[in-house]
């Protein structure tokens, strides 16, 4: 999808931040234990749960787990880090991917567990020389609370209750396999 002279800026502007990012931070990282860390196949009351984890840090205090985002952070993205509240029953997005990892981490290994999640931001705002990053500090029921809204969509699928706005293309795609698998 990209033509030759795109793919070609691209590439260079990746190596860049990288570079930057790499010689910013290269001499706090004695500390990584694991990096692209894959745990597959753990189940939970019958929910098999997989994903692959960037980053995790052993800190004084326990793990961290990091995720590396390829864009800008901005002040609208701090509710994405929100855990669920009335007025959003499912939190933010990256609240759940945070917590996610936590539980994949707790399902893999008891002894190793997670104390906090943080985000990092590779794309800066024109001028910034440091890089973002967003830090969460789990609490005892993070994950209790982000399973639950793992089963009640499991259940839905299982129950072909597959909601939709109707105007975007996911919901199409889902229209479509509605029809397709359920019909």
């Amino acid at each position: 999808f990209l033509t030759p002279d795109r793919f070609k800026r691209l590439n260079e502007h990746g190596s860049k931040i990288l570079t930057d990012y790499f010689n910013q931070n290269k001499n706090n990282w004695q500390n990584i234990i694991y990096q692209e860390l894959g745990v597959y196949n753990h189940e939970k009351e019958g929910v098999n749960l997989s994903g692959k984890i960037d980053r995790i840090d052993n800190s004084e205090n326990g793990l961290v787990v990091y995720d590396y985002k390829t864009s800008k952070y901005d002040y609208q993205k701090k509710k994405l880090f929100q855990s669920p509240s009335a007025e959003n029953l499912v939190g933010g997005e990256y609240w759940r991917q945070l917590v996610f990892y936590k539980l994949l981490m707790d399902l893999r290994n008891s002894k190793e567990v997670p104390i906090a999640g943080s985000i990092i931001f590779l794309e800066r705002e024109k001028g910034d020389v440091e890089f973002k990053e967003e830090k969460i500090h789990f609490t005892t029921n993070d994950t209790e609370k982000l399973f639950e809204i793992i089963l009640t969509y499991v259940n839905k699928l299982k129950n072909y209750e597959i909601e939709s706005c109707g105007e975007c293309a996911w919901c199409e795609f889902t229209g479509k396999i509605k029809n397709t698998l359920f019909d």
